[in-house]
């Protein structure tokens, strides 16, 4: 399918909100799915133990049903995608108990796994091998904004799409077929890879393909939570040119026939911003191209004098699609979370 022209750590409340959801706007660690979400499928109790030839550990693997018509079962294992002095990082897989090739899909959530590990599963009953990895350990206020905006998060969270793309075979999956999806915080680590604007590269494994596709939800390319403007003011700190890479698709290191899927919740986060901000104002603050402010203006950012997920959706969307991206970007209203209009889209986007 081709579109034509169609966070940030969690300190505060608000960020809690932003990017690990609450009762309300998060269904996935709930056993009952809130209303306008797909629920989570059921758990067999058949369980088998698979061994992984190389050095990747591959744990238990669980026979899933799902309940719905038209949907494949599907089995899961664990896998570890990178070690370092922080220990073993894991990543679930689900994949369809049948012959593929499927595509691959690797997801991203904000900081807690249980979303990810639901949307991963969801996606994967619709036909495609799917891997959720954990990609931070450190809950604030143990983790600083500083050392989140520092980027290195983001570098090792790369590797799950590595070690995804080199294990696709195993699970009937085609490596060339990737799309990666992020949601909240994990839109962050998602873009990272997605878009090509990693720093360091700290993987052990390549990465074999260029995503076809990246999707990413309720998505603060902005970091605009007023905890992050001592960093973007710092001149020694690296966050600006985190910002940038995010914001400035000449960072970009994508495939021409890369397809961009932006999603905006009807779930308000932002920020109070003037009708007409100085250059000094924090949103200043965060204008790396010298034409935020601008651009900013021309899809109507100020006129409510407050900045939120879909300004940012809106900002992307021009400036993907000035440089040539093809790039949709779609209010799916609701609460913070993946619906039924999200998983839709994307099981369009994998099918072709």
């Amino acid at each position: 399918m081709r579109f034509r022209m169609v966070f940030s750590v969690l300190i505060t409340l608000a960020l809690v909100v932003g990017g690990c959801g609450s009762a309300e706007t998060d269904a996935g660690d709930s056993p009952t799915a809130a209303p306008g979400t797909t629920a989570p499928p059921t758990s067999a109790t058949t369980t088998t133990t698979t061994t992984a030839a190389t050095t990747t550990t591959t744990t238990s693997a669980t026979t899933t049903t799902v309940a719905n018509d038209g949907q494949f079962t599907v089995l899961t294992d664990e896998v570890v995608y990178h070690e370092d002095d922080d220990g073993a990082w894991e990543m679930k897989v689900f994949y369809p108990d049948g012959d593929g090739p499927w595509p691959l899909v690797v997801v991203y959530h904000g900081i807690p796994e249980g979303p990810s590990v639901t949307e991963a599963r969801t996606i994967a009953a619709r036909g495609a091998v799917a891997m959720a990895p954990r990609w931070v350990k450190v809950f604030p206020p143990e983790m600083t904004r500083e050392e989140y905006i520092d980027g290195a998060l983001f570098d090792r969270a790369a590797c799950a799409v590595n070690e995804a793309q080199r294990l696709a075979p195993d699970y009937g999956a085609d490596p060339t077929q990737t799309t990666i999806s992020g949601f909240s915080a994990g839109m962050h680590a998602a873009g990272w890879v997605g878009l090509g604007i990693v720093r360091n590269d700290l993987c052990q494994t390549p990465m074999l393909a260029q995503p076809v596709n990246v999707v990413l939800g309720d998505a603060q390319f902005l970091f605009y939570e007023d905890g992050f403007d001592d960093s973007l003011a710092d001149p020694d700190s690296p966050a600006a040119d985190t910002v940038d890479r995010f914001v400035n698709p000449e960072r970009y290191n994508v495939s021409e026939d890369l397809s961009v899927y932006l999603w905006t919740s009807g779930f308000r986060h932002g920020r109070d911003v003037e009708v007409s901000p100085p250059a000094d104002s924090w949103i200043g603050l965060r204008n790396t191209t010298g034409t935020l402010l601008d651009d900013l203006t021309a899809v109507g950012a100020f006129e409510d004098e407050w900045l939120d997920w879909m300004d940012c959706g809106h900002l992307m969307e021009m400036r993907m699609t000035n440089a040539g991206i093809d790039v949709l970007h779609e209010a799916v209203g609701g609460g913070h979370r993946y619906g039924a209009k999200v998983y839709d889209t994307i099981a369009e986007l994998i099918g072709g």
